[in-house]
């Protein structure tokens, strides 16, 4: 009975790696259609200097959907993507998945937020965790620009919260054919302009502000 359970196992694990595919979700931040590399300097069509230091975000709660009916949904859904590390997701997908629309949020739920201290991505040691009172950073920009009234031209964009009424927490949806590999721009010049850095260059905690900017984020992705 053992070896049986054991050659069933084997069988259900090779089973699983056959009938899968690997899918890839890129993310390329932009800047007025030219591909960012941080730590460079851009020339802004109104004449603005600026440099990308640093982008960190969540993302969570991977659906695809076929039709409108949800066709697939990634268990423990939660992905720090971070500039430095490459901005690209891996999934397993059962083989033959059909889909035309893909939804994730930028951010991290309330409920996990209250959950206590996680591991893996979720690590408050990642930089991206404030207080439990505050919970997680779902997006963080930061850099300098001419426009910037701070010190140094700095500007920091850190969004996020969960508690009402600031709940930061913002879904994205994107339509796609049925593909392998999916590259969604991230415009972060609209981001950018929708900030308004010479009037706001600064967000380091849950509040109005960081809703709407949070709002105005969710329609800076589209796909390529």
């Amino acid at each position: 009975m053992k070896k049986l359970s054991v050659i069933v196992f084997i069988v259900f694990s090779v089973s699983n790696i056959f009938g899968s595919v690997q899918f890839r979700l890129n993310f390329i931040p932009q800047y007025d259609s030219q591909i960012i590399f941080f730590g460079s300097k851009y020339l802004s069509k109104d004449n603005d200097s600026l440099r990308f230091d640093v982008l960190k975000f969540y993302v969570s709660s991977i659906t695809f959907y076929n039709e409108g009916k949800k066709t697939f949904e990634e268990q423990n859904s939660f992905h720090l993507m971070e500039s430095e590390k490459g901005l690209v997701i891996f999934l397993n997908l059962p083989e033959g998945l059909s889909f035309d629309q893909i939804k994730f949020n930028i951010g991290i739920d309330s409920t996990t937020s209250t959950s206590g201290a996680l591991g893996g991505d979720l690590d408050p040691t990642k930089g991206m965790y404030w207080t439990w009172q505050s919970g997680y950073i779902n997006f963080k920009l930061e850099g300098m620009s001419k426009k910037s009234t701070s010190r140094d031209h700095e500007f920091q964009y850190h969004l996020g919260g969960y508690a009402y009424p600031y709940n930061a927490l913002r879904e994205v949806s994107i339509k796609t054919s049925n593909t392998n590999s999916v590259d969604v721009i991230i415009d972060l010049k609209k981001f950018t302009d929708s900030a308004n850095i010479a009037e706001l260059s600064h967000i380091m905690s849950p509040g109005e502000n960081a809703m709407r900017l949070a709002t105005q984020l969710a329609n800076c992705f589209r796909v390529k």
